[in-house]
């Protein structure tokens, strides 16, 4: 697989959104980090959604951007069958 100019904007937004999400929570929860792990299964849902719609917006054409978007997507249904 060739890698696109596109795809380090993508992983740099997925990681940005992940971050963002660990401390929007460890703010609530009033402590200095948090991990992936420690979120519930809503908040972790809620993360995924977002991760898809990043994917979904980047133009997603090339097979690197939609094998991630099968893989969240997959993730997304998961956690939605434990709710």
């Amino acid at each position: 697989m060739q890698p696109t100019t596109q795809e380090p904007r993508v992983v740099d937004e997925a990681i940005k959104i992940i971050q963002e999400h660990l401390d929007r929570e460890a703010r609530n929860r009033r402590q200095t980090t948090l991990e992936p792990k420690d979120l519930c299964p809503m908040q972790k849902a809620r993360l995924v959604s977002d991760l898809i719609a990043t994917l979904d917006t980047a133009g997603g054409g090339n097979s690197f951007t939609r094998t991630v978007r099968s893989v969240w997507s997959s993730l997304v249904a998961g956690f939605r069958s434990r709710l």
